[in-house]
Parts: C-alpha cells; structure tokens; sequence
C-alpha cells in the first residue's frame, strides 16, 4: 500500500466514522428513517453528479430488481438501524458492533456461495469475535429494553452486510460496482 492509498483508506474511514457521530446528533432531531432517508438521499445526489460530470452511465431497467434488494439489505434497512440504535447507545459502541460484519460475511459466504473455510478465515473470525468481545466490554450505568433492541440492531444490520456481500457475489456480480452502488443508496 502506497502512501496515496494510506491516505484514502484513512479519509474513507473518518468519513465512514464520523457518519455514527452525525447520525447520534441528528436521530433525536430527526428520528431514525428521516435521518437514514437523508443520510441515502444526499449520498445518491452526490453520487448522481459525478456519475453526470464523469458520463457514467447507470441501467437502471435491467438492474432495478438487484438496486432494490441490495438496496434494502445493504442501505436502507442497516442506516434505519443504526440510526435507531443512535438513540440509546453511544457511537463507539454502534462503530465496533459494525465490525461484525464481516464475520456475518464469512457466515453467509459458506452459507450462500458455498465458499470454503480455510485455518486463516477461522482465525479471523475468531480473532474479531474475542476483539468484540473485549472492546464491547462497555459498562452501562442502567441497561433497559431500549439498549437492549438497540444493540440488537447494530448486529442485524451488520448481518444484513454480510448478506448482501453474499448476495452481490452469487446474483449481482455482472452489474458494474459503480452501477450497484449508485442504484443501491438510491
């Protein structure tokens, strides 16, 4: 990895970050649709402009059917669930509950695509599972229903990750990746 690259994984990851801030402000504003509805929609029109400005074309008729599952599985439904779960837990612990994803990713790889598990994938599941565990060893100072239902989401959104990797792989891989990513936040 070249310095260049180091850059744009560390602003990616800032960005991809400070979205569980942004959503732990605006949530109690806005509620969790309205805010995940905003958070895809200003993300499509950005997207949208400079598909338009680079002439990047989008076949939204053939691909429609794959822009709405991914769409829902892979946007719509996770960013309503964390945005819920921003009402009760801290941002923190919302971030680190998303890094079971791609735990969720090898379950539905093997599951869905029939992928093989090798020593190095079971180590890293097992190895992210104990770093899970250990990081979210968060004390809360009262733990009711709603930390509960809110941590809950944070791992079915994270399932539905790894759910949609798995079904991009196997049903969506003819679809260009700048084409499903524009469909699907749209």
């Amino acid at each position: 990895m070249n310095k260049t690259q180091a850059a744009l994984l560390v602003l990616i990851s800032a960005i991809w970050g400070g979205s569980f801030i942004f959503m732990r402000v605006l949530s109690p504003i806005y509620g969790p649709v309205y805010t995940s509805s905003l958070r895809l929609l200003s993300a499509s029109f950005f997207l949208y402009s400079y598909y338009l400005i680079k002439h990047i074309k989008v076949e939204w008729k053939s691909n429609i059917k794959w822009f709405l599952i991914i769409g829902l599985l892979n946007s719509a439904i996770p960013f309503t669930l964390y945005a819920f779960a921003a009402l009760y837990l801290p941002a923190n612990l919302s971030v680190i509950l998303n890094s079971t994803s791609p735990m969720f990713g090898l379950l539905f790889g093997v599951l869905i695509i029939h992928e093989k598990i090798t020593g190095k994938k079971i180590m890293g599941l097992v190895l992210g599972t104990l770093g899970v565990i250990i990081i979210t060893s968060v004390t809360f100072d009262e733990i009711d229903i709603y930390v509960i239902l809110s941590i809950g989401a944070c791992v079915l959104a994270a399932s539905l990750y790894g759910l949609s990797g798995a079904l991009i792989k196997k049903y969506a891989s003819n679809i260009p990746s700048n084409q499903l990513v524009l469909g699907s936040m749209f």
